[in-house]
């Protein structure tokens, strides 16, 4: 899944790999548009996100090693690879999830932005 994520004045684009069984792959930075901080596109950094799932915490200096200089850049990766593995989980991974039977069922009574976004 490729995304962007706002730095701390710039989007990061990057992409995240995630399993069948719904644990993170691999994650690459592919475009990073920061002055300081480039740190979190290294192979050492993306390492520590390799095997996490939806039940795992990733948190700032504790799960995830911090980078000096580039605090929000590693909150904000962590936050999209959390986004990624939870959209997986729910329009994919779940037998009766946000992206099947419940739109679907809904969707015969609202419109879809209707659904989404409680309009």
């Amino acid at each position: 899944v490729i995304q962007n994520t706002i730095g701390k004045h710039r989007p990061i684009t990057y992409m995240v790999g995630v399993t069948a069984t719904g644990e993170c792959m691999n994650f690459e930075v592919l475009v990073y548009r920061e002055a300081r901080g480039n740190e979190i596109a290294t192979k050492r950094f993306n390492y520590q996100y390799h095997g996490k799932t939806i039940g795992d915490p990733i948190r700032i200096n504790r799960d995830i090693i911090n980078i000096t200089g580039a605090t929000m850049s590693v909150r904000s990766a962590s936050a999209g690879v959390k986004r990624v593995l939870v959209l997986v989980n729910e329009f994919y991974l779940k037998p009766r999830g946000l992206g099947r039977d419940v739109l679907a069922a809904n969707s015969q009574e609202k419109g879809f932005f209707e659904v989404l976004f409680g309009l």
